[in-house]
């Protein structure tokens, strides 16, 4: 069932995260990418849903208004300069995050399945139910950023109606940034 993300669900989706996805945030470990998520809850800024059955998060979405104001809580940048102390080689990669300088657009950030629901239409689900959600906040479109190598992801995102705007290399992956519009 498709419900609203809540700090009920953080621990499961950090662990998700880590596991599944490849971005910086999945780098600097669950601890850190828990704070991330309970960030976003409390910002009006963002949204986000869960697939849960029977308690266990099968799969999550999380979606932002403004991509350029995800790292403007002065709580979670001190928890990120925390974390250099320990990984010391994700300094550029962080400063990179913490300068803020994307453009503002609509975004669905984050989204991933566990393995082993996979092809059951979970992620489609999930990503419907954060466009009802920006459809809800007023917003006309929204962009996404798949890995080049997941080709499902394209695939299913483009038979939504996205399509691709660009190339490019973040973080050393080769990503399409994908533009839609809500109708």
């Amino acid at each position: 069932m498709i419900v609203p993300m809540t700090a009920e669900h953080l621990e499961q989706v950090a662990a998700l995260h880590t596991r599944h996805v490849k971005s910086l945030l999945a780098d600097l470990g669950p601890r850190l990418c828990r704070a991330f998520y309970a960030t976003a809850l409390r910002s009006p800024n963002c949204l986000g849903f869960v697939d849960v059955e029977g308690g266990h998060v099968r799969g999550f979405a999380l979606g932002a208004l403004d991509n350029s104001r995800l790292f403007t809580d002065w709580r979670l940048r001190l928890k990120l300069l925390r974390a250099l102390v320990g990984k010391p080689a994700l300094i550029t990669r962080i400063l990179f995050h913490l300068k803020g300088d994307l453009a503002p657009a609509p975004e669905i950030l984050y989204e991933a399945v566990d393995p082993s629901f996979r092809r059951q239409g979970i992620a489609t689900a999930l990503t419907l139910a954060l466009v009802e959600g920006f459809r809800a906040r007023g917003v006309a479109h929204y962009e996404i950023r798949v890995d080049k190598t997941n080709q499902a992801n394209l695939a299913r995102h483009c038979k939504l109606g996205a399509r691709i705007v660009r190339e490019f290399d973040e973080d050393g992956i080769a990503r399409y940034l994908l533009d839609n519009n809500i109708i």
